[in-house]
């Protein structure tokens, strides 16, 4: 049965759980409100429940946790509660699930990692806390684990990256910590990594270096400290972004950051980093937002057309000179020795 795209509004009767022959039922993306029918798999059939972007609330259906022949589950854009250890169980034919942007509680349970055939696994969003099982490291088809926006914590297990089909990996906004487990050099197809909004820390591992497929790195907002390992040079794939802000990451920008040539957004904003920005930068010619502001950077800008013409608010509070705090300091030179005439009373605004 599907109904996607109807703008359906009102409840789900009860007697959906009463279609013992059920296989499918497609229900995304209407106004659907209330409880799902607790009995849905009451005849251990159903293989597609497909009910996002709704409006159900109250508990996953009991039904559930004992209909094995699941394939595909994506309840995620509703408002549904429960405790996620208690109302899931192992499903050996389940390849997607997505549960993201509901307000389930309790921990991953380390029998999802029974769940071998998974290629999709989205939790995030929810409420969930504990630690992440090094079960997880079972799901060997996993291709994209979503568990950002939770209250997790602990340390990344190590295990996880033994997942090398995994294509996209986010762990952001929860509150794990501990360090990035060296290795992450595993992950051979990863393309994008998000732990950002965390409390790791310690040194950036050099092993990252060896995640060459690499298009988006975000590892912002946590408490990693040392220097920016120059093997970040090696991601030459990198090209969505690279966002190491808001660390207490110091030293010299290393050279090898003129490598990512096809990177786009580059973000090295409120650390400590001290020196000049190097030469090198001139080779990133597809760069077209750079935040490099609350650092102890020192020196001129290398000569790009976007980093000369770039605002000064990009390096604030560093010494840096641009093309346009340069002409500032000029203007204001030449004021003091030869203009005349009515200084405008929003001379400030304008400079």
């Amino acid at each position: 049965l599907v109904l996607y795209s109807n703008q359906i509004t009102g409840s789900l009767p009860q007697e959906f759980g009463d279609l013992i022959n059920l296989v499918g039922l497609g229900l995304s993306n209407n106004s659907l409100s209330g409880h799902l029918p607790a009995n849905i798999c009451s005849g251990a059939r159903l293989q597609y429940l497909f009910v996002s972007n709704n409006m159900f609330n109250g508990p996953i259906p009991s039904s559930l946790k004992t209909c094995t022949s699941l394939v595909k589950i994506t309840l995620e854009g509703n408002q549904l509660t429960g405790d996620i250890s208690q109302n899931f169980g192992m499903y050996p034919q389940l390849t997607i699930m997505r549960l993201t942007s509901n307000r389930l509680s309790g921990h991953i349970s380390p029998n999802l990692g029974a769940s071998t055939q998974l290629t999709v696994l989205h939790l995030a969003q929810n409420m969930i806390t504990g630690s992440i099982p090094p079960t997880l490291s079972k799901l060997s088809n996993l291709v994209e684990l979503r568990l950002d926006f939770n209250h997790l914590n602990g340390e990344i297990p190590p295990e996880i990256c033994t997942l090398e089909n995994l294509y996209s990996l986010n762990l952001s906004s929860n509150l794990l910590s501990g360090s990035l487990p060296t290795q992450i050099k595993k992950l051979s197809n990863l393309g994008y990594l998000d732990i950002s909004g965390n409390k790791l820390s310690g040194l950036i591992p050099a092993e990252l270096g060896a995640c060459v497929k690499l298009q988006s790195l975000k590892i912002n907002g946590n408490n990693f400290s040392g220097s920016l390992t120059g093997v970040i040079g090696n991601l030459a794939g990198l090209q969505i972004m690279l966002d190491v802000s808001n660390n207490n990451l110091s030293g010299s920008l290393p050279q090898q950051l003129g490598k990512l040539e096809m990177l786009e957004l580059l973000n090295l904003s409120h650390n400590q980093f001290s020196g000049s920005i190097p030469s090198s930068f001139a080779s990133m010619v597809s760069l077209s937002t750079l935040d490099m502001s609350y650092n102890e950077l020192e020196g001129p800008v290398p000569t790009t057309r976007l980093l000369q013409n770039a605002l000064a608010s990009w390096f604030l509070p560093n010494k840096v000179v641009t093309r346009e705090n340069h002409k500032k300091v000029s203007l204001l030179k030449q004021g003091t020795y030869s203009l005349s005439g009515i200084l405008m009373e929003d001379w400030h605004l304008r400079i």
